[in-house]
């Protein structure tokens, strides 16, 4: 049992390194091409959509694609991460508390 767990733990954590090495190399080229046209929007954009189509994608209609798909990528990253993150959390605490 106490093994199984273990794997789980370690299958959790090399998930989470690979998620952020796949996302990385995907999120980084979107942003290298954000920076090169000069698009420009901070966080709170990212976390409300609402507020990135009123006010970010009419000064930038020719880059809505990237601009959407790199919001969509980290947020997307950002959600699996925290899901991974908790697993490993409950996967450490019952090895914690049933060793």
């Amino acid at each position: 049992m106490y093994e199984l767990a273990y794997y789980a733990l370690i299958g959790f954590v090399l998930s989470l390194l690979f998620l952020n090495l796949y996302f990385r190399v995907k999120v980084m080229k979107l942003y290298n091409y954000l920076v090169k046209n000069k698009v420009q929007f901070d966080a709170s954009h990212m976390l409300n959509k609402e507020k990135l189509k009123l006010e970010v994608l009419p000064r930038y209609p020719q880059h809505e694609t990237q601009i959407m798909e790199f919001v969509t990528k980290v947020r997307f990253s950002i959600t699996i991460a925290c899901l991974l993150f908790m697993l490993i959390t409950f996967v450490g605490l019952l090895l914690k508390h049933y060793s």
